[in-house]
């Protein structure tokens, strides 16, 4: 028999949150009650307890209504929400941390922002009063300012956990790497309607934080990535022929250095390396036959 049909679907990622996400599964029953709907727990590699208390709580209810996906092993938060999101039936699909810190209450109200005034595809839990460390809230307002001034897609949480979304939003918008870093962006570059509203937000009450101080230099470094991925949307060719005349330019330039460094030495003598023993010449020659293969 074909499961029943849900309106909305909730994907949580997780990772090391055995103490947390039993209470948050809850609350989220608590916050829908009365509305049909699916919730499905990701696993992303967890060392804890985490799955053991995900399959009591797939023993506790029905098959229809939650599910719980294992990644054998650490894949990452984007890698999570796409096995997540590949098993949501609803055409409304709900992000959400497993930590505790987002408000499931809130779902409700960013769902009828959906189709309240001139409507959205996407509605982004904009952390107003956020409770974190001083150090996490300053490189989060650095990532979001850096993010909106080099895409021109203007949010003040582009990397909120808490998102509701049309369900073919994210079947346009890749989710691999750490792309759902730049979910909105991207999902704006295809023409998807973005919508941001304040959410409360609460204190860890258990398990560790997950953000370390090199996810913001990371972060930097994926805004790049996407900053690419937007300039040659739809003409990969493009940024592939680029990179390889870049390479083969810079290759040329090498071996026109090391020819007249040759050339010196064959005219006005003096010390001179030979050529194979100088690293700049296979850095020189791989750049050329990486850009030939671009090109």
């Amino acid at each position: 028999m074909p499961a029943a049909p849900v309106s909305v679907s909730i994907v949580i990622p997780v990772r090391d949150e055995a103490e947390s996400i039993a209470g948050v599964v809850q609350e989220v029953d608590a916050a829908l009650a009365g509305r049909t709907f699916e919730v499905i727990v990701v696993d992303d590699g967890s060392r804890d307890g985490t799955w053991s208390v995900l399959e009591r709580l797939a023993a506790d209810r029905p098959s229809s209504s939650f599910g719980a996906v294992r990644l054998r092993q650490r894949a990452g938060k984007s890698a999570a929400l796409a096995a997540g999101v590949a098993r949501c039936r609803a055409d409304i699909i709900v992000t959400l941390d497993g930590d505790g810190q987002d408000d499931p209450a809130e779902i409700a109200p960013m769902m009828a922002l959906l189709d309240a005034g001139e409507g959205a595809d996407v509605v982004v839990g904009w952390k107003q009063h956020r409770i974190d460390s001083w150090s996490r809230r300053a490189q989060s307002r650095i990532f979001n300012v850096a993010v909106s001034l080099a895409t021109g897609v203007n949010l003040r949480d582009h990397n909120s956990g808490l998102k509701v979304a049309r369900a073919e939003v994210f079947r346009e918008v890749p989710l691999y790497g750490e792309l759902h870093r730049f979910f909105t962006v991207l999902a704006h570059s295809r023409g998807f309607r973005l919508r941001e509203t304040p959410v409360k937000h609460r204190a860890r009450s258990a398990g560790r934080s997950k953000y370390g101080a090199g996810r913001a230099f990371y972060g930097l470094l994926d805004l790049l990535l996407v900053r690419a991925l937007l300039a040659f949307d739809g003409r990969a060719h493009y940024l592939l022929g680029a990179l390889g005349l870049a390479l083969l330019t810079a290759g040329t330039i090498a071996l026109a250095y090391l020819g007249s460094t040759w050339l010196d030495f064959r005219l006005n003598g003096g010390d001179y390396k030979p050529l194979t023993e100088r690293p700049l010449t296979i850095y020189a020659a791989t750049a050329l036959m990486l850009g030939a293969q671009l090109m």
